[in-house]
């Protein structure tokens, strides 16, 4: 008995851990076979506030709303969800509308969604289909000489990359000078060029009076329900913030004259992406666009670990993204698009033992099992697995895609970002920003080091406007004067100061 007294707190500590890893093994055992997330009938507000079918009038380019009773969950992975009566395609070269009308008929289809520029089509069938029978018929489609890839319309439950908001009290922004953003400004300050920046994320709180997003009208914060957002409107707004915020509050963008469009990209399906994406380098000539989201992070994870079903889903999405960022280019659009690495790493992915039950099957689930989840995963997942286009199979859209990892205050990799494929390292760690209600934080997370990026390629085209995207991110890669070692690997740290002075001398081939 003494010595129970004696030794309490231990026991107590001994006790907490047995009964958590006993609670772990006995939900890994019954492991839930689905994955439910919000209700998905909150969704109509937001799908009809997000539609481009009748909005944006133009009889080439329109996409048609989803609705939340169309959406169900894949048969073979409880990860995915698909709009069970929606294929997205692009179409090869000379094929027409009346051609692909002609040929859907046989499907008992139709085209309900149509970029022209890019040779996008949304398909809708009659029927409600199966996820294996909606994939069958996309894999023969696919296989015709009318398209180039067919795939299921998926919703995407995409969640941002950062770290939570930060209490830190020392504003000691060391970021502008390990970016030698100052010296950027100096140059910048010259030019009066406006050059627009998109981004992808959750809601910007246009009101803010620090902030200029020009499509805020069509997207504004206050005009949604911010509960469907799970409090995460403030992401977005800290991320603008990095981009274009006026100098106050000791922070200032990077481009802080640039237009912002800015776009949600949470809880939509992939034609709502492919619409944005389009919309903003088609029709409002954005030159940089900013993606500080990624997959769910059991898809990265699982992706990495030979999960096939993971692995097809993201090859799939690159190639059809892929496809359609090149017919933009043959078009003479140009742009880059700055890609957030991910925070799929062991130690921020797993901070609780438990988060990952409900996802995958089990042969991948026994590699991340409680007992042997640090020995199995790796330190760092590769970034090729974090989103599409990361890694994109065609070199005229992978020239213009910029993955973007994060280093902190220490000049160190941080330890929650993905390695493996990324371009270039920025500051991601304790960020100030502003926030949602002319409020100001910080956050931290590779979310925070791509806007660095985003910023610097806008002040890159203001100072020249005629460069190339792919000259954009030639730049931003070997202007750089630092780099971080990770994984034996060394990635170069963005020098915005060194990049901006080399695209004013930098002449188009």
């Amino acid at each position: 008995m003494k010595y129970l007294k004696k030794h309490k707190f231990i026991i107590a500590v001994v006790a907490v851990v047995l009964i958590y890893f006993l609670s772990c093994s006995v939900l890994y055992l019954f492991e839930p076979l689905s994955y439910s997330g919000p209700d998905l009938n909150k969704y109509n507000e937001y799908f009809n506030m997000y539609s481009y079918y009748g909005k944006n009038v133009d009889e080439n380019f329109y996409i048609k709303q989803i609705s939340a009773k169309d959406i169900k969950f894949a048969d073979n992975d409880v990860r995915l969800k698909y709009v069970d009566n929606t294929a997205i395609a692009v179409a090869t070269d000379n094929v027409t509308f009346n051609d692909i009308t002609t040929l859907l008929n046989d499907y008992d289809a139709e085209i309900c969604g149509y970029i022209k520029d890019v040779n996008f089509y949304q398909i809708e069938f009659s029927d409600e289909l199966s996820f294996e029978k909606l994939d069958n018929i996309c894999k023969k489609l696919s296989d015709s000489d009318m398209f180039k890839i067919v795939l299921p319309d998926y919703f995407e439950e995409m969640p941002t990359d950062s770290e939570e908001s930060t209490a830190y009290a020392d504003k000691n922004h060391y970021y502008y000078d390990m970016i030698n953003a100052y010296d950027a400004w100096s140059i910048y300050n010259q030019y009066d060029n406006d050059v627009n920046v998109g981004m992808i994320d959750v809601l910007v709180d246009y009101n803010n009076n620090l902030l200029n997003v020009a499509n805020g009208d069509d997207y504004s914060l206050d005009s949604l329900n911010s509960s469907l957002l799970y409090g995460a409107e403030s992401h977005g707004t800290h991320v603008a913030g990095i981009i274009n915020a006026d100098s106050a509050e000791n922070i200032c963008g990077l481009a802080y004259d640039a237009d912002l469009c800015s776009y949600n990209g949470v809880n939509v399906s992939t034609s709502y992406w492919i619409a944005s994406i389009c919309d903003m380098i088609l029709r409002k000539d954005v030159k940089v666009i900013n993606i500080s989201m990624g997959y769910n992070s059991y898809i990265s994870i699982s992706a990495q670990l030979g999960d096939t079903n993971a692995v097809e889903y993201i090859n799939n999405e690159n190639v059809l993204f892929s496809e359609i960022l090149a017919n933009a280019i043959k078009r003479g659009n140009e742009f880059v698009i700055c890609v957030a690495a991910g925070n799929s790493t062991t130690t921020s992915l797993y901070k609780s033992f438990s988060s990952y039950f409900g996802y995958g099957d089990k042969d991948i689930l026994s590699k991340l099992d409680v007992f042997n989840i640090f020995d199995s995963c790796p330190d760092y997942v590769d970034a090729e697995y974090s989103f599409f286009v990361a890694d994109s199979p065609i070199e005229e859209v992978d020239n213009r895609i910029i993955v973007v990892g994060s280093v902190g205050e220490n000049m160190s990799y941080t330890y929650f970002a993905n390695a493996g494929s990324v371009d270039i390292a920025a500051p991601g760690e304790y960020i100030y920003s502003t926030l949602v209600d002319n409020e100001f934080g910080y956050m931290s997370g590779t979310s925070m080091a791509t806007p660095f990026v985003s910023g610097t390629a806008a002040m890159m085209f203001t100072v020249n406007p005629e460069l190339s995207g792919a000259q954009v991110k030639e730049i931003i890669m070997t202007s750089a004067t630092e780099s971080v070692e990770v994984n034996n690997t060394d990635y170069p740290v963005l020098d915005a100061g060194a990049a901006v002075s080399a695209a004013t001398k930098k002449q188009m081939n």
